[in-house]
């Protein structure tokens, strides 16, 4: 496992920095931090590199209980996270082909609309969410997408009625060129 450089948690992108030396937090000195405020999380350069992963881990469980459990209890989220990220390294070492990257789904296979592999895509079926505002943005720049993705956009077009909703539409606009400046394939 490497410490990857960013990683997105809740939606937000967290930058990871290594840090030559611990940082004090509370009157304490820590190996490791993260900051939902400023979305990054911190891991010192000390110890192994086993030790930094199981530091990196430790933040990252932080941060997800910080977003999906925020009334957790501050001492009870300091015992179950230590105890949490050292499980889950134990796993991810332990179990090397448990996240294959040919298991792992290709964006080019993604519909760029519901976000879901486009042999299983759900933008034919109604789950009470309107996508039509998203398909909008993506079909005025099919430019930027595979063509795969170009055909099965086409064919939803011509599949789906489509009514827009300018502010919506600008939202998914933005959001798409967010991600592509990222140099994320959409």
């Amino acid at each position: 496992m490497e410490i990857p450089k960013t990683v997105k948690v809740a939606g937000y992108n967290y930058q990871v920095e290594h840090c030559d030396s611990p940082f004090p937090v509370d009157s304490q000195v820590c190996d490791g931090v993260h900051t939902f405020s400023e979305q990054i999380i911190k891991v010192a350069k000390t110890g192994t590199e086993v030790y930094q992963r199981t530091v990196f881990l430790h933040e990252l469980v932080h941060a997800i209980i910080g977003s999906y459990c925020a009334n957790i209890d501050e001492h009870l989220n300091e015992s179950f996270t230590e105890q949490f990220s050292k499980g889950l390294y134990q796993v991810i070492t332990d179990n090397p082909d448990i996240f294959k990257p040919e298991e792992i789904e290709k964006e080019h296979d993604i519909c760029p609309i519901c976000r879901y592999p486009i042999p299983s895509c759900q933008c034919m079926y109604d789950h009470g969410i309107d996508r039509s505002k998203r398909m909008e943005v993506v079909f005025s720049h099919l430019h930027l997408l595979t063509p795969e993705q170009q055909k099965h956009v086409v064919r939803l077009q011509s599949e789906m009625n489509i009514s827009y909703e300018d502010s919506e539409r600008d939202h998914v606009y933005w959001e798409l060129m967010s991600k592509n400046k990222c140099g994320i394939k959409i």
